[in-house]
């Protein structure tokens, strides 16, 4: 989980970066809408659901943190739909 923060960040950072010397077009070009960033999206969501299955986030007395976490899954699946990033 720890590499997939920090590929994340990394790869934000560097869009970041791209974008700022080189402009948009060319950061989705690059970072955004390459196949690899899609995979760290697709391992995150992955990553949830297997959480939410290991710690039993489902159960009524977890249901705060489940509706938290799963915040976090619809904002990077929107972003990854719709390509705001």
């Amino acid at each position: 989980m720890a590499v997939l923060f920090l590929a994340f960040a990394a790869s934000m950072a560097a869009g970041t970066l791209i974008e700022n010397d080189y402009g948009t077009e060319t950061a989705k070009a690059l970072i955004y809408n390459a196949w690899w960033f899609e995979g760290i999206m697709l391992f995150f969501t992955l990553n949830f659901f297997g959480n939410l299955l290991k710690y039993k986030l489902y159960k009524k007395e977890k249901i705060v943190v489940l509706v938290f976490h799963l915040s976090f899954f619809f904002n990077i699946n929107w972003c990854r739909n719709y390509k705001i990033y």
